[in-house]
């Protein structure tokens, strides 16, 4: 009986033993988990960011070809200037 109780109390120490080893294991690999996603997360933001700029850039320069082509009809046209006053605080 006796032989018997130290086998269940043994085999319960290592199962329980095992199991708190697996638990920390898997806190740990949780938190791997999470960075390497954050750092996916990071670079596709960043990818997109400078796909974005770079789109900006393209139409702003194409933008400003189309100016410098057409320049010589513009400076040659009539132009009209118009003054907007701008308000103070004071007069609100």
């Amino acid at each position: 009986m006796a032989a018997i109780m130290i086998q269940k109390t043994w085999r319960y120490y290592t199962a329980y033993s095992n199991f708190k080893q697996l638990n920390f294991l898997m806190g740990k690999a949780k938190v791997i988990q999470q960075r390497y996603r954050l750092w996916q997360l990071k670079n596709q933001t960043q990818k997109k960011l400078k796909k974005l700029r770079a789109d900006s850039m393209r139409v702003w320069n194409e933008m400003q070809n189309q100016f410098k082509n057409s320049w010589q009809t513009i400076k040659n046209q009539k132009r009209i200037e118009i003054h907007i006053n701008s308000y103070s605080v004071a007069e609100f």
